[in-house]
């Protein structure tokens, strides 16, 4: 008697461990059964699944060795000439489009992108904070930008009107190593890089956020693009600006990349957090 005890005390414990194992599971990337090879490891995202905060990501764990070159079949989509300011909507457009949705850059741009306007206050230009709310408007020359929360909540507006379980994740902070195992697996990236990937430069205009009056300079040469390859020594861009990828030096891009503060979102298979 005390033998069966023990025997069916040992199999309770395994089989807690084994729902545990299951509980922990790594998050797979994306829902299409071809989206990663089965040779390829997986991210886990962290908590927090709004844009608010930034999700905590670990690197991914390769089983075998990573390829060498990834080049993935990502449509490019000029943001000219309906959006001459609109390079963030335009590269989630891509995004999403290669994730399989018939997304449009209109759509995107005007119906789930929060935008705002600079107003007149007591002498003092005001301006929403550009981190949630796009500058202006995408489709003229008063147009500025939008960052990376922003852009999160664009890509969930549109996420969730799709019933789509896909969520954005914001992966800020990512090195060169990150950004090409990232795009290993297939997913691509949307980068915010200085145009042509030079020093960044200020505009001499002078605003204040709504919400908390800070005072600061926006970016005068911000560009929003998507990393769909690379090899050895290059990135391979989805710019919106061009006609065709182009492959950019990794020192070069790096360049332009971590003088906008290595900002970087991706969309990914997540659990939904109400």
């Amino acid at each position: 008697m005390r033998r069966r005890a023990v025997m069916r005390a040992v199999a309770a414990c395994l089989t807690g461990l084994l729902l545990l194992a299951f509980a922990v599971a790594p998050i797979r990337m994306d829902e299409r059964e071809d989206a990663v090879d089965d040779s390829v490891g997986v991210i886990e995202l962290g908590d927090g699944y709004r844009a608010s905060s930034r999700w905590s990501w670990h690197r991914p764990q390769f089983k075998t060795k990573m390829p060498e070159r990834m080049e993935l079949d990502v449509p490019l989509i000029a943001q000219n000439p309906e959006l001459p300011n609109g390079c963030e909507a335009t590269s989630l457009t891509m995004l999403l489009q290669y994730l399989g949705f018939d997304a449009d850059k209109m759509d995107i741009a005007y119906d789930h992108m929060p935008r705002g306007d600079v107003i007149w206050r007591d002498g003092q230009a005001v301006a929403p904070d550009p981190e949630t709310t796009y500058i202006g408007n995408p489709g003229d020359r008063s147009g500025y930008y939008i960052l990376v929360p922003g852009l999160i909540d664009t890509a969930e507006s549109y996420l969730k009107d799709q019933e789509s379980t896909l969520r954005a994740a914001d992966v800020s902070g990512i090195d060169e190593e990150g950004l090409v195992e990232l795009v290993a697996r297939r997913v691509p990236v949307v980068v915010w890089v200085t145009k042509s990937y030079e020093d960044v430069a200020y505009d001499d205009d002078e605003w204040s956020t709504v919400l908390d009056s800070e005072t600061f300079h926006p970016y005068h040469n911000l560009h929003c693009v998507l990393i769909v390859g690379y090899d050895e020594d290059s990135f391979l861009i989805n710019d919106p600006l061009e006609d065709k990828a182009q492959w950019v030096p990794r020192d070069t891009f790096m360049h332009g990349f971590s003088e906008l503060g290595e900002r970087a979102m991706i969309v990914s298979s997540a659990p939904v957090i109400d």
